[in-house]
Order: structure tokens, then C-alpha cells, then sequence
């Protein structure tokens, strides 16, 4: 019987965590192209990524040994995982819970993120492709 209710009580709180999740989207636009977002490495390196979202476009910049790469693009936001990047939505969106972006840079397919955490602090990515999370921290002025 205690396991029953040590189950239940478990499968509650998991539940109650997915709810809450869902609440909190979708994610807005207005706070992910109000920040610079720096991504953090684990360890530390001697490199600086940052990511600007800004009416639709979003510009990567990659900095190591004294040299800049710049990546630029397209993005919308999403409520689902689309099949193929649509141009179309670009702008569209004011909202969601997935950035979808393709690289104007390097013509590259359409990639995919889930938005794990958006706040004024940090923006947490889950690339859709490969569950690999990237952090960044809102740059400081």
C-alpha cells in the first residue's frame, strides 16, 4: 500500500511540474529580441558566441583567437515542430513555444529549438534534432 501511495504521489508531482510547464508558454518575442544572449560553455573557453533576435532575423557571433564570425538568418516562432522552414511566418508570430530559423549565411535547412526557459536572465535551447541544451545569459550592460 505505501508504494501505491508513494507512486501516486510521485506520478502527482510530475504531472503538476507538466502542467505548470505548459502554463508558463508560450514565450514571447518582445523578451527574446529585448537581450543579447551570451551562450555558456562547460568547461569555460576562450570563446564568445552571442545570438541577437531582432524583427525576424537573427545574427550568431562567433569570437575566438581575434577573429569574428557572423552567421545571420531568418526566424519565427511556433507552436509546433514544423515539417520545413516557412518563410511565409516569418514576423508573423508574436509568440511560442519553438524558435524554427534557417542561416541566410550558409543556406542551411531549418533548424528547430524548443524553449525550455525564457526570462530575463537566461534563455534555455533544446536543439529538436539532437536534444542538445544550449544556455545563454542576457548580456550585461
Amino acid at each position: 500500500m505505501k508504494k501505491i501511495i508513494s507512486l501516486l504521489t510521485v506520478l502527482l508531482l510530475v504531472s503538476s511540474y507538466s502542467v505548470a510547464r505548459k502554463k508558463a508558454m508560450p514565450y514571447t518575442k518582445e523578451l527574446l529580441e529585448s537581450k543579447t544572449w551570451l551562450m555558456q560553455f562547460s568547461p569555460p573557453q576562450d570563446v564568445v558566441c552571442s545570438n541577437t533576435y531582432k524583427n525576424g532575423k537573427v545574427e550568431s557571433v562567433l569570437t575566438y583567437q581575434d577573429k569574428e564570425v557572423k552567421t545571420e538568418g531568418s526566424y519565427y516562432f511556433s507552436e509546433s515542430i514544423p515539417m520545413a522552414f516557412d518563410s511565409t511566418m516569418v514576423g508573423k508570430a508574436s509568440q511560442g513555444r519553438y524558435i524554427v530559423s534557417n542561416s541566410t549565411t550558409h543556406k542551411t535547412e531549418a533548424k528547430v529549438y524548443e524553449i525550455v526557459r525564457l526570462d530575463s536572465e537566461m534563455l534555455v535551447l533544446r536543439y529538436t534534432a539532437n536534444g542538445v541544451y544550449s544556455t545563454f545569459d542576457a548580456k550585461k550592460n
